[in-house]
């Protein structure tokens, strides 16, 4: 039963440091759709920049800060090579069934036409840097203790897609194995600066090609 307990606690304050992730995004949202003007557009966008600053800076695990320094990127590469893959079939299956364009990645479209390069330094690189914080470094840290290491990579897959699309197809299965390969390359060294590398790779090349 105290298991359960620390779980339910766990999992609320997960959400809550999710939530705070994303109320650093909506200004430069609300810019997007509300702005008139390009300054009220680049201030939005700025103070989007300046919150994902400050969540990092306060929620970033100080003694983290050498994985950085000690990324594998042979294997960062070999994943990038893996999700590529599923990225391209996934891709060659949504256009054989006329599946539309996910709602998530229309809003990055919309908010990249506006202020392209403010906005892909967000998605390339503070988003990423946020994402892996959130979903790799302390859903390990909560519930790494309950469940083995296949079925929290699962598990997180599964977690990674749902928040990035509310819809069930072959497109939305793409952060799914976006979001396993993630937690595998994290879960492989325990180095979140293998995740965060892996990531930031996959949103570039995402959004510059």
């Amino acid at each position: 039963m105290r298991s359960v307990s620390k779980i339910v606690k766990r999992l609320l304050l997960l959400f809550g440091i999710f939530l705070l992730e994303q109320l650093a995004t909506i200004p430069s949202f609300i810019a997007s759709d509300e702005a008139k003007t390009m300054t009220g557009i680049l201030i939005g966008v700025g103070l989007t920049i300046l919150f994902s600053a400050l969540f990092i800076h306060y929620s970033w695990p100080k003694q983290l800060w050498p994985s950085l320094k000690n990324i594998d990127w042979k294997a960062v590469g070999v994943a990038f090579l893996i999700i590529l893959a599923f990225q391209v079939l996934f891709g060659v299956l949504a256009d054989l069934w006329h599946i539309p364009t996910n709602e998530n990645q229309k809003l990055i479209m919309d908010e990249l036409r506006k202020t392209y390069y403010l906005a892909a330094f967000i998605d390339i690189v503070m988003a990423p840097i946020m994402e892996e914080i959130i979903f790799r470094f302390k859903f390990f840290e909560y519930f790494g203790e309950f469940m083995n290491k296949w079925v929290g990579i699962i598990l997180n897959g599964i977690l990674f897609m749902v928040v990035h699309s509310t819809d069930l197809n072959v497109v939305t299965l793409v952060y799914f194995v976006i979001g396993a390969v993630l937690a595998y390359v994290y879960r492989r060294r325990n180095n979140l600066g293998d995740s965060i590398a892996l990531h930031i790779l996959n949103n570039a090349y995402a959004i510059i090609l």
